[in-house]
C-alpha cells in the first residue's frame, strides 16, 4: 500500500477525533455547590438551568482567563482547518495531480502548522480552565489523541514523498544523448589516426617505384 494511503487514513481518524472534540462543550467539568457545569471552546453548560452559555457570557467575570479561552478556542479553529486542508492536498498527491513532490511537501508543512496551532490552543486552554478550578474532561482528551495521530499524518506523508522521489529518479533514463555518442566517435578516430601517425613515425611510407620505370 502506498504510504500516502496510510496517510490520509490516519489523518481521517486525527480529523474525527478533532472534530468532535472542537464540535462538543466537554472539554472542562466543575462541580460547585452540587451542581455540575461542563465546558467547551465555545458554550459554558450548567445542569442547573441545563442552559448553555457563550463562552463570552459565562466567564465574563474572568476577563483574563476569558480572553486566553476565546483565543484557544481561534487557534483550534484554524488547525482544525489546517487538517482539511492538509487532508485535500494529500487526496491530490495520492492522485497524481499538479507536481507531486511540491504537493507533499505542502501537505507536510500544513499538517505541522496546523498541529503547531493545535498544541498552543490545548495549552492555552488548559493553563486558562485550571485557573478557574475546572478538571480537564473527555473532550480535551480527544483534541490531544487528534494532534498526536495527526502529526503522525505527516510523518508518514513525509515517508511517502521520500520513497515517491527515490522511485522516479530510478525510472530516469540513463542512456547517452546521440550527440555525446557522436563526439565519443570523432574522438576515438582521432586517437587511432595519432596511433597510426606514431607506428609508422609520423609519416605513411612512400612507394617504391616499379623496375623500369622511367625516371
Amino acid at each position: 500500500m502506498h504510504w500516502s494511503v496510510v496517510a490520509i487514513l490516519v489523518n481521517l481518524v486525527a480529523l474525527a477525533l478533532y472534530t468532535t472534540a472542537v464540535a462538543s462543550h466537554h472539554w472542562a467539568t466543575k462541580t460547585d455547590a452540587g451542581y455540575a457545569t461542563h465546558a467547551g471552546l465555545f458554550t459554558a453548560c450548567p445542569k442547573i438551568n441545563g442552559t448553555c452559555y457563550d463562552t463570552h457570557y459565562h466567564f465574563n467575570e474572568y476577563s483574563h482567563e476569558k480572553g486566553v479561552i476565546i483565543a484557544s478556542a481561534v487557534l483550534n479553529v484554524f488547525a482544525l482547518i489546517g487538517y482539511y486542508f492538509f487532508t485535500v492536498l494529500s487526496v491530490f498527491f495520492l492522485c497524481g495531480l499538479y507536481e507531486e513532490k511540491r504537493l507533499a511537501t505542502y501537505a507536510i508543512i500544513t499538517a505541522y502548522f496546523a498541529g503547531f496551532l493545535a498544541a498552543i490552543g490545548i495549552a492555552m486552554y488548559a493553563v486558562a480552565i485550571k485557573r478557574l478550578d475546572y478538571s480537564l474532561s473527555w473532550s480535551f482528551v480527544l483534541a490531544v489523541l487528534g494532534l498526536i495521530v495527526n502529526m503522525a499524518a505527516g510523518i508518514l506523508m513525509c515517508v511517502g514523498r521520500n520513497i515517491s522521489k527515490m522511485a522516479t529518479d530510478e525510472e530516469k533514463p540513463t542512456s547517452q544523448h546521440p550527440i555525446e555518442n557522436i563526439d565519443l566517435d570523432v574522438t576515438r578516430r582521432k586517437q587511432w589516426h595519432e596511433e597510426e601517425g606514431q607506428e609508422f613515425g609520423g609519416k605513411l611510407p612512400r612507394k617504391k617505384p616499379l623496375p623500369g620505370a622511367s625516371k
